[in-house]
């Protein structure tokens, strides 16, 4: 699709405003007794002020058809790109999600608003490795829904969107989403769905929310080895913004409220939850908790032979106070009996990078931040862990230094500075007690890069996929990384 660039000062407004600080999250009141009613229209305002400045930007896009998808190769030889259209130039929690089969079988799924009415999940797969994939095929497509809410005493509109989720389990790819219910467009469902043809056709979607659900949202999603997958998100129907889990076991499936909340009042309303099924049967989820004024990272366990989550112990303790919502969420994986988990927060300061580590069934966490010498900002990681027990953790990373005028350094109206954000690696070969220095990946000057997503390859290199908006548009970018597998022959 040829796309005619748009003016830079234009582009870089929507940016400043998306991903130059911790996102429009930093802009939002503290919930008061009051103010609980309106729970769902705060948990739901992560683009509401990017329309108007996002319209400029779009106004200046290309005037082919907003459906149009394009597969196109990068400069760089290790990357593909998927464009995506103008109508998603605004959207700033889009986050491509990658699955393998641990041999040459990768998959990369997404979503994008191909019309007006319109969302699509695309699918995309690759059969060697990594190194090319097929045009992205539209596997789901669904209305959208839109709600009248109230933002800052202001009126404004909400809109649904797919959250699509993929995971390998054995002979099997599982999609995950959420869409409306074609006749009744106010009630939206999440559905899973299986293919056993590594992704060439799906059976028929499974509801894995409950009938008393009000529109999840900030979704997770596992699967285990054994056959069980589970799902966790938030949801307000109590009024207030609480996470969800539905644990699948064969045809049985339990959905239950994992944490009313502090005083059932909820928790921080709009960052994404983490979901993992261990090997003794128990469900474990993450999120982000809102306690005393705190946003910091807890986890709640629901052990196999229970019927519901236990009460949530923190993973950091309380330590950073802050007003607002930073519209980012935990990453968490299981090696060797040891739970790992990686996070933002902002205690400091500047937003970092943390992880922590802890025994399962002790919950005694170890935690240091990840490339703390880093001058830019941090956000968005997320983890896994290969065979070996390596660990492999990637963030956004803005190219400008921290300062104070950071809006992480305290409240602060008005849109942050930045020339840019770039995808960062770190890893860890000892466990997770140390990790190296960070290292960009693919930077851009001029483009920002955010909510990555990384996988280990079957031949010991990684794959990394995030998104990219720059004066040219909006992609999501697939790059393969040769450099762990190089380290790995080395060392043998």
């Amino acid at each position: 699709m040829a796309t005619r660039r748009s003016p830079v000062w234009m582009y870089g407004l929507v940016m400043m405003l998306v991903v130059g600080g911790v996102a429009l999250g930093y802009l939002m009141p503290e919930r008061g007794e009051s103010e609980k009613a309106a729970d769902q229209d705060r948990a739901e305002t992560a683009t509401a002020e990017l329309s108007s400045a996002a319209s400029l930007v779009e106004q200046t896009a290309d005037e082919a058809s907003a459906t149009e998808t394009v597969v196109s190769e990068d400069a760089d030889d290790s990357a593909v790109s998927f464009d995506l259209t103008r109508l998603d130039f605004r959207d700033q929690i889009q986050a491509p999600q990658i699955a393998s089969d641990g041999g040459d079988r990768v998959w990369l799924a997404w979503d994008s608003r191909t019309g007006d009415e319109e969302q699509t999940l695309f699918l995309s797969t690759s059969v060697d490795g990594g190194r090319s994939f097929d045009s992205p095929r539209a596997i789901r497509t669904a209305s959208v829904y839109r709600w009248e809410v109230m933002v800052r005493g202001q009126p404004g509109k909400r809109e649904s969107r797919l959250w699509p989720r993929i995971a390998w389990q054995a002979g099997r790819l599982l999609v995950s989403w959420v869409e409306p219910l074609p006749d009744d467009l106010a009630t939206l469902r999440l559905y899973v769905s299986e293919s056993e043809d590594g992704g060439a056709t799906f059976g028929e979607p499974r509801v894995l929310s409950s009938t008393d659900a009000v529109r999840p949202t900030f979704v997770a999603f596992h699967s285990h080895a054994d056959g069980r997958i589970a799902a966790s998100w938030l949801d307000n129907r109590h009024r207030a913004q609480q996470p969800f889990a539905a644990i699948v076991n064969g045809q049985t499936a339990d959905e239950s409220l994992v944490f009313a909340g502090q005083d059932e009042k909820g928790i921080c309303p709009c960052c994404n939850t983490a979901v993992l099924l261990a090997d003794d049967g128990s469900t474990l989820v993450a999120f982000r908790n809102h306690k005393d004024g705190f946003r910091d990272m807890w986890l709640a366990v629901k052990p196999a032979d229970d019927s519901t989550f236990l009460a949530p112990v923190p993973i950091a303790g309380d330590r950073w106070k802050f007003d607002g919502c930073p519209h980012d969420g935990p990453s968490m994986a299981i090696h060797d009996g040891m739970l790992h988990v990686v996070w933002m927060d902002a205690h400091e300061g500047p937003q970092r990078v943390y992880h922590a580590r802890a025994r399962l069934g002790d919950w005694s966490f170890d935690v240091q931040p990840l490339d703390a010498e880093a001058a830019g900002t941090q956000g968005h990681p997320t983890l896994a862990i290969d065979v070996a027990g390596v660990l492999h953790v990637a963030w956004d990373e803005s190219l400008d230094p921290a300062s104070a005028e950071s809006p992480a350094a305290g409240h602060r109206h008005g849109p942050p500075q930045g020339s840019g954000r770039a995808i960062v690696y770190a890893v860890s070969r000892d466990g997770g007690q140390s990790f190296a220095a960070g290292r960009k990946l693919a930077v851009r000057p001029g483009a920002f890069q955010t909510r990555p997503a990384v996988m280990p390859l079957a031949d010991g290199s990684l794959g990394f996929a995030w998104n990219e908006l720059s004066d040219a548009g909006k992609r999501i970018v697939w790059h393969r990384d040769d450099a762990p597998a190089a380290a790995l022959a080395v060392r043998e």
